[in-house]
């Protein structure tokens, strides 16, 4: 029998949490081989939540939306909530994990290339409507 590797993942939101639960699936389409722990939530408030023994590494997957003040801030404030996700005396290291730029851009480079930068997340809209062959009105509606 094979050993089951067990993967820890922490998002800021749901569409990166629904990401990897169809990343497991397809790894998993023929054989069980992983099984990923995945939750939308903060990294200190994650690790309140799970039960481990060993020591284990949880990966915090989350957008790097752009330099502006407030997304550098929230880029700031999400590592040091994982710094303090580590002292909290169990035995957790966390890692880093963040998209491309934005997961918008992210969800484009599936399906086609992306050449040219854009100015400001909200006009990925026309990328994800070419490469999904849709016509979403905002970038909610598409997520």
């Amino acid at each position: 029998m094979q050993h089951l590797k067990k993967y820890y993942f922490s998002t800021e939101g749901e569409t990166e949490e629904l990401y990897l639960k169809h990343l497991e699936k397809l790894i998993n389409a023929d054989k069980k081989r992983v099984a990923f722990v995945v939750k939308a939530s903060r990294p200190m408030s994650f690790i309140k939540q799970i039960t481990f023994l060993n020591r284990i590494t949880v990966y915090h997957l989350f957008d790097v939306e752009s330099n502006e003040t407030e997304y550098v801030s929230r880029f700031k404030t999400t590592l040091d909530e994982m710094k303090g996700a580590e002292r909290l005396g169990k035995t957790v290291i966390y890692k880093t994990c963040y998209s491309n730029f934005t997961f918008e851009l992210w969800m484009i480079l599936h399906k086609m290339e992306q050449n040219g930068a854009v100015a400001g997340r909200k006009n990925y809209l026309v990328g994800i409507n070419k490469a999904f062959n849709k016509k979403f009105q905002s970038l909610n509606e598409f997520k």
